[in-house]
């Protein structure tokens, strides 16, 4: 599946489930988000039914055009239509905890911090 994946040109795959021969998938460079790591075969146990078209995801509906964002801490993903708004969101967030790190360095308390900036 990794390599169909991969021949399709296909960027990523994201499982709400288990997944197997990560280093095979690694190999392909091809980058995969799923829920676990399993031994059991995909054989018989899948059917593609559709293309483009919202599906359900970890309990989210994801529709085709939304953003998706992935990392090491988890898979996150942006309605299409509240691009921009989650952007500016994200982007005051960081701004604002870059700022509480030399606080935190200087006063060896989060909680200090979170006094100072409002925010935990």
């Amino acid at each position: 599946m990794g390599t169909a994946a991969k021949a399709r040109g296909m960027a990523g795959i994201i499982i709400d489930g288990g997944v197997r021969d990560v280093g095979e998938l690694r190999a392909l460079g091809l980058t995969v988000y799923a829920s676990s790591i399993t031994p059991s075969t995909a054989v018989s146990r899948w059917a593609t039914v559709a293309r483009n078209i919202p599906v359900e995801c970890g309990g989210v509906t994801v529709k085709p055009g939304d953003i998706i964002v992935a990392g090491e801490d988890g898979v996150v993903a942006v309605p299409q239509e509240k691009a921009a708004e989650v952007l500016k969101r994200a982007q005051e967030i960081d701004e604002r905890e870059t700022k509480m790190v030399p606080y935190i360095k200087q006063h060896k308390s989060l909680s200090k911090v979170v006094e100072i900036f409002n925010r935990i």
